[in-house]
């Protein structure tokens, strides 16, 4: 990731944009939490006769709502975050600055959340491309997962 030195302004303004982020993990973990409770629900009682799911996260990031071109879209499982003790990364509170590996020592001391490392470390987006991120869209679906059996003794 190629980085010229950042303004005051810019280290500023992720910052904001961070905040803004981490308000967007906690939404996104509430709704996934809701979704997570029923469709536990729905397969502990064998409702429908699901016998598994998933819970899948995809958010896309556009300039502008307008916009038909996204400028990059993530994808996140986060069925585990409410079976086990494992979790995704998505509003998990940690540190998930890695400025220092591409030596932006302006941005070291700053605390990323997972979705802004994703957008720097993941997808290599500049900074400034970042900045200019105006609407995310994001989807959280409950696929419900199903089996059958095929009886090899049946005529």
């Amino acid at each position: 990731m190629q980085q010229k030195k950042l303004t005051k302004n810019v280290i500023e303004q992720l910052n904001i944009f961070n905040t803004q982020l981490v308000q967007l993990e906690n939404k996104i973990y509430k709704i996934a939490q809701k979704k997570a409770k029923i469709v536990l629900k729905e397969l502990l009682e064998k409702e429908n006769e699901i016998v598994d799911f998933e819970l899948e996260l995809v958010i896309h990031y556009y300039k502008n709502k307008d916009d038909e071109d996204e400028l990059v879209s993530h994808k996140e499982l986060l069925k585990q975050d409410f079976l086990s003790n494992r979790r995704s990364y998505i509003a998990d509170g940690m540190n998930h600055n890695v400025c220092s590996i591409y030596n932006i020592s302006e941005l070291t001391k700053q605390h990323h959340c997972w979705l802004l490392h994703t957008l720097y470390d993941d997808y290599f987006i500049d900074f400034d491309d970042i900045l200019n991120i105006g609407y995310i869209w994001f989807d959280i679906q409950v696929i419900y997962q199903y089996d059958f059996h095929i009886n090899k003794t049946a005529t």
